[in-house]
């Protein structure tokens, strides 16, 4: 196959797509291949180093993955280099769904869908991680996706918990925790009211804990510290970007891990909280569904009142929580990452070899 080169416009660690950029790489190198990351500018995530894109040298024989999420020029060229051309659709957020974000990532979003059909028609083979965003693919003129489960990367579901946050868990209020990027589609305000009302049902004093980054669309940060001061919310904690050890401390002493996001590609905080044995509990929109398997409890519409009370029966009955985690067991070990890195090489050996053809 050559070389295998990556390149996503921006790579960063505690990031989806970073993450699993890393993953893939880790993975190719380990079957020997020669593996390479690229993006706009040089960096590196968790010691793999990032080479800048005005230093990408393609030969005939490498394998070049594209991550799509986002528009950006540099795709119009690299669709047009002389290798093996794949792409990863992540898929792209609807703008819609990014009002209060900075102007730049929504018009971003806008080039993202305008031209994400003839990114994919340029490659030649493309991948998902869900049907969903395939469908979404097929929508803006693209070609049929291959579904791939998203490549976890091992070393971080192993990762210690940070003793600090570990701690916490003396305390006496349960934690109903929600992670990820605080950004508007992920619709952090329903968050606020299923925590306010659970926290008036149920017996337990309850904490929220939104652990993610804040620094991505920060109007929208302050709306929601705003709507906690005038519903007179206590206990409700904005942690910000946190290292993995942390991640890993609030996915243990939690007691259900909530989202309400209306768009994702594939959800990586509910393999994660599976993976810690932590009830999930979802708003089924977008590729939520696909990636919980039918694990955890999930919900047609955001009916805030249902949620919280289905989290508070589940708290307080112990044989339906030990149901649930292990019915969710089952599905995070579908997510294995030896297993899901064989799937990953498999396919990019097969689309080295068998190209299909691009139309002129």
């Amino acid at each position: 196959m050559g070389r295998l080169i990556q390149f996503h416009p921006s790579v960063a660690a505690r990031d989806a797509i970073g993450n699993e950029i890393a993953a893939i790489h880790e993975a190719a190198a380990r079957t020997g291949i020669d593996a390479r990351v690229h993006a706009i500018d040089p960096g590196s995530i968790d010691g793999i180093s990032v080479r800048a894109l005005k230093r990408l040298d393609i030969g005939t024989s490498d394998t070049l993955l594209i991550h799509y999420s986002l528009g950006h020029p540099a795709f119009a060229d690299l669709v047009t280099a002389g290798c093996r051309r794949l792409m990863l659709y992540h898929d792209v957020t609807p703008p819609h769904l990014l009002t209060g974000s900075p102007k730049a990532l929504v018009e971003a979003a806008v080039d993202g869908l305008d031209q994400a059909g003839a990114v994919a028609r340029q490659t030649h083979r493309v991948a998902a991680h869900s049907h969903s965003s395939a469908a979404s693919l097929r929508v803006c003129g693209g070609p049929d996706a291959d579904v791939i489960p998203y490549l976890l990367r091992e070393k971080l579901l192993r990762a210690a918990p940070d003793a600090g946050i570990l701690a916490q868990s003396k305390l006496s209020c349960s934690i109903l925790l929600v992670a990820g990027r605080v950004m508007p589609h992920k619709r952090i305000e329903d968050a606020l009211l299923v925590y306010d009302y659970l926290r008036r049902i149920s017996p337990n004093a309850w904490r929220l804990a939104v652990v993610g980054c804040t620094d991505q669309a920060p109007g929208y940060v302050e709306r929601l510290t705003v709507l906690c001061r005038k519903m007179g919310l206590p206990r409700v904690l904005f942690t910000g970007a946190v290292p993995q050890a942390e991640m890993n401390a609030w996915f243990g002493i939690s007691r259900a891990f909530l989202t309400t996001s209306e768009h994702e590609g594939f959800c990586v905080p509910v393999v994660e909280a599976m993976h810690h044995r932590l009830p999930v509990f979802a708003l089924a929109a977008a590729a939520v569904p696909e990636t919980m398997r039918g694990a955890g409890v999930a919900f047609d519409t955001a009916d805030w009142p249902s949620i919280a009370e289905a989290i508070d029966a589940v708290d307080r009955d112990a044989q339906l929580r030990a149901r649930i985690i292990e019915g969710q067991a089952e599905v995070a070990r579908y997510y294995q990452p030896e297993s899901v890195a064989g799937a990953w090489m498999r396919w990019l050996d097969e689309a080295g070899w068998q190209r299909t053809a691009i139309p002129a």
